[in-house]
């Protein structure tokens, strides 16, 4: 009985030794036709279709200036266990985590991202498209220009259970800029924002916002 139960435990180990390796693989599945399976978020965006659904395993993965120029979906396992970031340390001068472009429509959820940088708009997203977030979480972000957490020039944003916090812009927008963009937030939280001109959580030029904040 203990040498049975001593190989039992071993081959538990072994399983959850691997376990990682497997983790890392996230897929794209497209309606009913079936799935394909990735080793890095960016090949699963680039490799999905207009319409499918990306989804990320839990792990910490560093990855920037992903581009998404079709309509999808992207899920992470849980924003605790799922982190994008764009290098291990903030302000590494590394990119963006995301670029949408224009006419697009994109909902992420379950995700935090952390470490994005930008010369430009938008230290962590550049959104021109239709963004929509749920429980996600964006933090620690850069930007030399406005929005140190996200830019959204057109298009519009809508934020669900949303943290923006501890971003900086060296201009203004510390956490959000908007550029003739609509914004919607509901029981989201914008805090702890740096700037250096005007706007610490949300800077908007031409934009209309609808702004329900959890306390």
């Amino acid at each position: 009985m203990t040498s049975t139960l001593t190989k039992s435990i071993i081959l538990l180990l072994i399983i959850c030794y691997y376990q990682p390796t497997l983790a890392n693989r996230h897929t794209v599945k497209r309606g009913r036709q079936g799935k394909n399976n990735f080793n890095s978020i960016k090949d699963a965006i680039d490799n999905a279709e207009e319409g499918d659904t990306v989804f990320i395993k839990p792990g910490i993965y560093t990855e920037s200036n992903i581009l998404i120029d079709k309509d999808i979906t992207i899920i992470g396992h849980n924003r605790n266990t799922t982190i994008l970031q764009a290098s291990h340390i903030s302000k590494a001068f590394t990119g963006r985590l995301f670029i949408i472009n224009e006419n697009t429509k994109v909902e992420i959820s379950g995700l935090t991202l952390s470490n994005g940088y930008s010369d430009h708009f938008g230290g962590g997203i550049l959104s021109k498209g239709d963004l929509k977030l749920i429980n996600v979480t964006i933090k620690d972000c850069f930007s030399e220009a406005p929005g140190g957490g996200i830019a959204v020039l057109g298009g519009s944003c809508e934020m669900i259970n949303t943290d923006i916090t501890d971003n900086m812009s060296e201009s203004e927008g510390g956490g959000i800029y908007l550029n003739r963009a609509n914004l919607q937030v509901y029981d989201s939280n914008l805090r702890c924002y740096k700037y250096k001109f005007c706007g610490g959580g949300i800077k908007s030029d031409y934009a209309a916002m609808n702004i329900r904040i959890s306390e």
